[in-house]
């Protein structure tokens, strides 16, 4: 499948599985896992349609729209993108930096908009009570990512509020060793920080 099918796909997904009561959605070449869902954020791992179910009973539960029980990661790739996606929608432009830079993940949108469309769903600042609550979803849905990623080498991507951002940072700290942090300048991102607890000397 070439890239802009896959980010075409992916998009179509996104804008799809916030409204459906299930928790996979296949589309095109891509599939769609929710996994995590609040009143703010929905949390999705969108990864390459495998070729054939591993067996007839997880083809038969992503039919029904069910996710079989995972004991362990359910992410596919030892590289993942985590894009918290707030203020702009960055699916393709992070889409077409990791074909760039030649590295293969699986990605994981955060966002705030359960519809995923071209408007942003910007945050009030006169609601801080909002705000507030986002980031303790934000929290809960790290944990689930945690155990969705296992010991993959994380990606992040962030396109949110600078007081959001520095809550999330909060959140996330600086234990995971395996996390680079990206910043988007002139077209392009940057891998500008790698997460370590040597930052904290």
């Amino acid at each position: 499948m070439s890239l802009d099918q896959f980010l075409t796909d992916a998009t179509a997904l996104m804008q799809r599985i916030g409204a459906l009561a299930t928790t996979l959605l296949t589309v095109g070449g891509v599939v769609g896992q929710v996994i995590d869902k609040g009143k703010h954020l929905i949390t999705v791992l969108i990864k390459p349609k495998p070729d054939k179910p591993a067996d007839a009973t997880a083809s038969a539960a992503a039919d029904a729209g069910l996710a079989p029980i995972e004991a362990g990661p359910i992410t596919t790739k030892s590289e993942v993108a985590i894009l918290v996606d707030i203020n702009r929608r960055m699916l393709i432009d992070v889409g077409r930096y990791l074909d760039e830079q030649q590295i293969d993940a699986d990605l994981i949108v955060v966002t705030n908009d359960v519809t995923y469309g071209d408007r942003v769903k910007f945050l009030d600042p006169a609601q801080p009570a909002e705000w507030e609550e986002l980031v303790r979803e934000f929290n809960t849905a790290l944990g689930k990512i945690k155990r969705a990623v296992g010991r993959a080498k994380l990606h992040l991507f962030l396109t949110t509020p600078l007081p959001l951002a520095l809550a999330l940072g909060a959140l996330l700290g600086t234990v995971d060793e395996n996390t680079i942090v990206y910043h988007w300048e002139k077209g392009t991102y940057w891998p500008v920080i790698a997460l370590s607890r040597d930052l904290r000397k």
